[in-house]
């Protein structure tokens, strides 16, 4: 996923923010945050998905069992980013008179 985000992401900002000063910072700020979400997205992840694979084998199931319940994990988030970007990108975003975006 961080294949296509961080491409994606960046390509936004260069989109939206003039030539200059605002466009580095706004680069500056985008990377850093999208690469500090692709690092916390994925540890979760892992630990939500060891932890239901924990918990499935303490109560007494086979492994294969127990992984198959764990990888609900992943499929349960990507379901739920879906809901979340759905209805986020339905709110409108303030520009200024020339189309672009300002980062003040």
């Amino acid at each position: 996923s961080a294949a296509f985000m961080a491409p994606a992401g960046l390509a936004l900002v260069t989109g939206n923010f003039p030539e200059g000063p605002q466009r580095t910072k706004a680069l500056g700020l985008a990377s850093g945050l999208l690469y500090t979400a692709i690092q916390f997205g994925t540890a979760l992840g892992l630990s939500a998905v060891t932890a239901v694979n924990v918990a499935a084998l303490g109560e007494g199931i086979s492994p294969q069992a127990a992984l198959q319940t764990a990888l609900i994990v992943p499929v349960v988030a990507a379901i739920l980013g879906a809901i979340v970007i759905a209805f986020g990108l339905r709110t409108g975003s303030s520009r200024s008179p020339d189309g672009a975006l300002s980062l003040r």
